[in-house]
């Protein structure tokens, strides 16, 4: 979000040069980024929480000693951060920090939070298995008569709810799935490790959709509130598909990131 210019109490003479719009005639920081900083130190140092509200401005102003002018715009850019969000006359709700998981290859939260000194846990809803639907079975190329592994699972970073992952899993895979506690464990590393079979490709669709009210309530979210969808299909080292998944994140506290190139130019070939 651009930054307005400086208000009166925040230095309006000041020249405009580089950096004018978050400094003072001395150099200092202007008082609503000293507040924002303070603030931002605040939630990710922990001493605010996530789902914890921020006291009323006409409070905050007075703690913090400054105009509430000056608040509010350290809270906007608070917002637009992600790390506090407004809930009408609630006021602001702490979001917490969030993750962006940037996608290098068919993606499996658990080892990527791993590489990146993540603590990712898991709760299990469902752990079972069924006899597949007529839509899965033709994402899976198997009879409509066949049994599936079916995993639901609420996923948490550092402790916080982050997304919940729903896996329908091929025959073929039961073996090396069933009694798994998925609480703690990778299914890609399980697979990978008791079935010889490695998650090489994956066809990935994103939307943005509202939350359910089932799956606010799992993710502690208000229903109707964004999440981001993934609806992935999963292929492994014989590109045989292994997996159909359909994961939802929760919008404020996930974002997709990855590189797109062109199939233009012509191949290189050694003489």
């Amino acid at each position: 979000m651009a930054e307005r210019g400086p208000t009166r109490n925040e230095g309006q003479d000041a020249p405009q040069q580089p950096g004018a719009g978050r400094r003072d005639v001395r150099g200092d920081d202007l008082p609503s980024v000293q507040v924002l900083r303070r603030i931002e130190a605040d939630i990710l140092s922990g001493r605010l929480e996530a789902g914890s509200r921020l006291a009323s401005e006409r409070e905050l102003g007075a703690r913090l000693g400054v105009a509430r002018n000056t608040l509010r715009r350290a809270l906007s850019a608070l917002g637009a951060k992600g790390l506090i969000q407004a809930r009408g006359r609630g006021g602001w709700v702490v979001v917490g920090p969030g993750v962006t998981e940037r996608i290098e290859g068919p993606p499996s939260l658990t080892e990527w939070a791993a590489r990146h000194g993540h603590v990712v846990t898991s709760k299990v809803v469902t752990a079972r298995i069924r006899t597949v639907k007529s839509a899965e079975a033709a994402d899976l190329r198997i009879p409509t008569s066949s049994k599936i592994f079916e995993l639901h699972r609420v996923r948490y970073i550092e402790g916080l709810p982050l997304s919940f992952d729903r896996s329908i899993l091929h025959p073929r895979l039961i073996p090396a799935l069933d009694g798994v506690d998925f609480a703690s464990r990778s299914r890609f590393g399980t697979i990978r490790e008791r079935a010889g079979l490695i998650a090489a490709r994956a066809e990935v669709m994103v939307r943005a959709v509202p939350a359910t009210e089932r799956v606010a309530t799992l993710l502690t979210i208000a229903p109707g509130e964004p999440l981001l969808e993934l609806d992935e299909m999963t292929f492994d080292q014989y590109d045989e598909p292994f997996e159909t998944a359909r994961l939802l994140n929760r919008g404020d506290r996930y974002a997709f990131a990855t590189t797109l190139t062109a199939g233009v130019g012509t191949p290189r070939v050694a003489i």
